[in-house]
């Protein structure tokens, strides 16, 4: 009890008020020289009174539970709450705080290595650079390639390397990846490949197209049976054999193939027997021209050889035609 009363009187002295107490509050104590912080009347005695009320003076100080001088008695803040800065209080550590009250365990301290990401010793942890950092020297690193490289410390897959083969685009086996020819080429012979062409090649590997084969076939132009794509003849040419066709004549030839229109019967023998000479019974025969064809001759009877009476109208061709 003492201990409040002192603050009480504390407080006058920094604090006085007047207090209007009611009449009699403390009479027996020497009236009413205060108001305690919970509203009672103090007697001068030091005594609180237990009738009186009054409005008590305010008290200062921080308010705020949260800070490190916070009064429990304050009634009104006076804006002196003081609070910890939480952060690194290590000076030496690189995120030192100079405001920071308490330590809260967060200081970080330098890393010295290679802060390079592309070196080969880099170090994610480095917080300061010391300038030991090494790097490799790409390039190819196979002494049997073109590109070797005897500086580089790294393969970086370049090297390239002689292909070798024909590097002639006309050859058999050209080769479009060769990089080096290694006289290996190979050409092709052009002729004919065909064993039954006229002009077969047997030394050629490619046909070129220019095979020739004989035409067999007849190639008199003036046989019935010409062939104009015939090179070679074959004996096989038919002629018209000019004669009388009707076999109930007299004159009748079987072998004919074109009827001449002299065909005679038994009356019209007899009656030329009598009325014609007989010397005009013998054969007339004209003279023969030549006619050629691709530098051959061959005889023909122009104009026809004409049997009167009882002879036969017959085309003749030398060594072609027969009776």
């Amino acid at each position: 009890m003492r201990k409040y009363l002192l603050i009480v009187l504390l407080l006058l002295l920094y604090f006085p008020i007047n207090v209007n107490a009611s009449k009699g509050c403390c009479s027996k104590h020497g009236g009413v020289c205060g108001c305690s912080y919970n509203g009672k009347s103090l007697c001068c005695d030091g005594t609180a009174s237990k009738s009186c009320g009054c409005t008590p003076p305010p008290i200062y100080g921080c308010t705020d539970s949260r800070a490190n001088n916070y009064n429990p008695n304050a009634t009104v803040s006076n804006g002196s709450c003081s609070y910890d800065v939480y952060g690194c209080t290590d000076k030496n550590a690189t995120n030192y705080n100079s405001k920071a009250t308490k330590n809260d365990g967060s200081c970080n301290y330098p890393v010295y290595g290679c802060m390079d990401s592309k070196a080969n010793n880099y170090n994610a942890n480095a917080t300061n650079d010391n300038g030991s950092c090494t790097y490799d020297i790409l390039g190819c690193t196979d002494e049997l390639a073109n590109n070797y490289n005897k500086e580089a410390t790294k393969d970086d897959g370049s090297c390239t390397y002689d292909i070798l083969g024909c590097t002639d685009e006309l050859a058999n086996n050209y080769n479009k990846e060769a990089t080096k020819d290694d006289g290996s080429c190979t050409y092709d012979i052009l002729g004919c490949t065909d064993e039954l062409a006229n002009n077969y090649n047997m030394e050629a590997t490619k046909d070129d197209g220019s095979c020739i084969y004989y035409i067999y076939g007849c190639t008199n132009i003036l046989a019935k049976n010409y062939n104009k794509e015939a090179t070679e003849d074959d004996g096989s040419c038919i002629y018209d054999i000019l004669g009388c066709t009707d076999k109930s004549a007299k004159n009748y030839d079987p072998e004919a193939t074109i009827d001449n229109g002299n065909c005679y019967y038994k009356e019209e023998k007899d009656s030329n027997l009598e009325n014609e000479p007989e010397e005009e019974n013998e054969i007339k025969e004209d003279s023969y021209e030549d006619y050629s064809q691709d530098d051959e001759t061959f005889p023909i009877l122009a104009p026809l050889t004409v049997l009167t009476g009882t002879g036969l109208l017959v085309a003749k061709k030398k060594g072609l035609l027969k009776k």
